[in-house]
């Protein structure tokens, strides 16, 4: 597991995210890390997110015929939120757009729990 995973999860555990969380949201941040041949969370520019979210709505489900959920490519965008603090105003409105025309996400809380740039 990478050093900056490792250290996701262990910033989810200290910030009581639940057993759930701990384990998805560091999985889905490897994922979009891998899928974007990414090593450095810095080097991380609005066009890779935007690739990663159009690649959610292509990719084929694991567990069943046809593509993800539409809650799951929720989950997907939560964990980015959580990972990449300010990734809305450097991403611009590409997520929010995309997401307006699926189901509503999870709320944010009150006082965001973002992990700080590595």
């Amino acid at each position: 597991m990478m050093p900056l995973i490792t250290d996701f999860k262990a910033y989810l555990t200290s910030a009581g995210y639940g057993k759930g969380s701990v384990s998805l949201l560091p999985a889905i941040a490897s994922d979009f890390l891998e899928h974007c041949a990414l090593t450095d969370i810095q080097l991380t520019e609005p066009h890779h997110v935007h690739l990663y979210h159009h690649h959610l709505g292509e990719r084929p489900g694991k567990h069943r015929s046809g593509g993800l959920s539409e809650t799951y490519i929720h989950h997907h965008v939560y964990a980015l939120r959580v990972l990449l603090p300010g990734w809305k105003k450097r991403a611009g409105s590409i997520i929010t757009r995309s997401a307006r025309s699926a189901s509503p996400g999870p709320k944010e809380v009150a006082g965001n729990r973002l992990l700080p740039m590595l």
